[in-house]
């Protein structure tokens, strides 16, 4: 007899065994559809043995799917995702997993008979002892530009990009479609939408793929690349299982199957500088740009009637005026005084309008103070004015 052990979304940390009907040829990784409790609950088939027969094991009821969603390292790196998170299997896999595609009339029965294949394209290996090569270092780009060199190492792919929410995938899909044909992954699409790209990638119809953190176990060749933009940002670990930013994931991932990972931060989190730091990532910075033009103006009786003086007031109308896409630098105009950039010695101070000057203002205040004496010395009060 074959024997499923199939995990639910449920805070549980083992799985539930059921019997394999007659005929059905399942392979892990494979959703199904068995009875938990008193409801009938979808899980993931998440290993298979042979054991003697059981009159006590409930038999699976239907496969959702004609072939695994994930495969043997796909399942190995949702393990290591559960334990590090402290979080149930099951509910790691709902979280990280595609809707379930809706199969055609007779598909599913067809699917049962029909032999799993291991769960599509191949992988490298994972074994770092039987003298492969090590994975590449991740690299950290950080700097003004970020954003289109991570386009210019991507190319056409294979690629996958993690954003951190669903506007960045809105944003980034038209970006990616430049080069080549980009499926979406995240929910911002329907969810048979989200099953084709998911197939897509398995099948290797599709080289670019965009989500966010429901995507980290999508199927990729080897050698391919695995990006997350934004590596900094809190939305990465979002509340609810898995309780582990995508950071980790992301670099767990490239470890273990070989891949190129890029992360991009306008303020690289802790953990990446560390890394970047102590030479387990590449910390690659924007080159620096050209200095801006500066211009020096006289402001000597501008300012008491314009905020700006002239030039910067161009200045900064061509500024705004400019598209948003340039890159050539503004000229900046300084308010620099025309004795200063001559050298020679500042000019007198002009008098202020509307005050006393020093002369004046001495007399009044002595005949203050000797008003106030003389009520003093009356006995009246004196109230400060």
């Amino acid at each position: 007899m074959t024997v499923a052990d199939v995990s639910f979304d449920v805070p549980l940390p083992h799985p539930f065994s059921y019997r394999v009907p007659a005929g059905w040829a399942l392979g892990a990784g494979q959703r199904v559809v068995a009875p938990l409790g008193r409801a009938n609950r979808t899980g993931v088939v998440i290993a298979l043995r042979e054991q003697a027969d059981d009159p006590r094991l409930k038999p699976l009821l239907r496969v959702l799917e004609a072939r695994p969603v994930l495969d043997t390292e796909g399942l190995a790196l949702a393990r290591w995702v559960a334990e590090q998170s402290l979080s149930s299997l099951g509910g790691t896999l709902a979280a990280l997993l595609p809707p379930v595609a809706s199969l055609p009339r007779g598909e599913a029965g067809a699917a049962r008979e029909r032999a799993a294949p291991e769960g599509g394209r191949p992988r490298a290996a994972t074994s770092l002892v039987d003298g492969a090569a090590a994975p590449p270092r991740p690299a950290l780009l950080v700097g003004t530009g970020r954003e289109t060199r991570l386009l210019e190492r991507i190319g056409g792919g294979p690629a996958l990009v993690i954003v951190p929410d669903l506007d960045a995938a809105a944003r980034w899909a038209p970006r990616l479609a430049r080069a080549g044909r980009v499926v979406r992954l995240d929910s911002g699409v329907e969810d048979a939408e989200r099953a084709a790209a998911w197939a897509a990638l398995r099948s290797g119809t599709a080289a670019l793929a965009i989500g966010t953190r429901s995507a980290l176990l999508a199927p990729l060749p080897p050698g391919a690349t695995l990006a997350l933009v934004d590596e900094h940002e809190a939305a990465h670990k979002p509340p609810g299982p898995p309780r582990l930013h995508s950071r980790d994931v992301v670099l767990e991932r490239a470890t273990r199957e070989r891949l190129r990972a890029l992360l991009t931060s306008a303020t690289p989190s802790v953990e990446m500088w560390w890394r970047a730091d102590s030479g387990r990532a590449e910390l690659s910075a924007a080159e620096p740009g050209a200095w801006p033009v500066t211009q020096v103006a006289d402001t000597r009786g501008i300012l008491r009637r314009e905020p700006l003086t002239p030039p910067l007031a161009r200045a900064s109308g061509r500024a705004t005026s400019a598209p948003a896409h340039t890159t050539e630098p503004a000229p900046v105009a300084t308010r620099v005084p025309v004795w200063r950039s001559a050298g020679t010695s500042p000019p007198p101070p002009e008098p202020r309008r509307g005050t006393f000057r020093r002369s004046n203002a001495r007399p009044r205040c002595r005949r203050l103070r000797a008003a106030c004496a003389g009520r003093r010395a009356r006995g009246a009060t004196v109230r400060p004015k």
